[in-house]
């Protein structure tokens, strides 16, 4: 007699159901694997682009300092050479009326004690005017205007 007028209803999920939410579950687990390994692999092609980039530029920026080391390198020896021969070695200084250029008397001998990027500390033997020998630490700084030249040079 209730049978007529209500339908029951129960608790406990029909077969049906249990099927078609394991089937639910496989597809979404199927989905999720599938869409995982792609994801990962584009992760793992940006980490290569990223770590390969970042030793390139390591490499790049390493040789640039080496071609600009070699550069002032250059301009710093050619400088104290030329004094050496007796020259002023003005030519190799900035044109500029705030510099106040250094000249060495009886340029002996000299050695580059330390270089920090484009400053370098030089330990110069050389005399005074009135011909007494001394050996001093100079600071001198080499800058890139339209050549490699030198910028300052004061005793240390």
């Amino acid at each position: 007699m209730f049978q007529d007028h209500f339908e029951f209803y129960s608790d406990a999920p029909s077969n049906e159901l249990i099927e078609n939410s394991t089937i639910e579950k496989d597809s979404a687990l199927k989905a999720e694997r599938c869409f995982l390994l792609p994801t990962m692999v584009v992760i793992a092609i940006l980490l290569a682009i990223f770590v390969g980039n970042t030793y390139y530029n390591e490499y790049l920026t390493r040789q640039a300092k080496e071609e600009i080391h070699g550069k002032t390198d250059k301009i710093l020896k050619e400088w104290l050479e030329t004094q050496r021969k007796g020259q002023t070695g003005y030519e190799y200084w900035r044109d500029s009326s705030l510099v106040q250029k250094v000249r060495f008397y009886a340029l002996q001998d000299y050695e580059i004690v330390d270089r920090c990027g484009l400053h370098y500390t030089v330990r110069i033997h050389s005399s005074t005017k009135g011909g007494t020998p001394i050996v001093c630490l100079w600071k001198i700084e080499i800058i890139n205007g339209e050549i490699w030249e030198v910028k300052q040079a004061e005793e240390n």
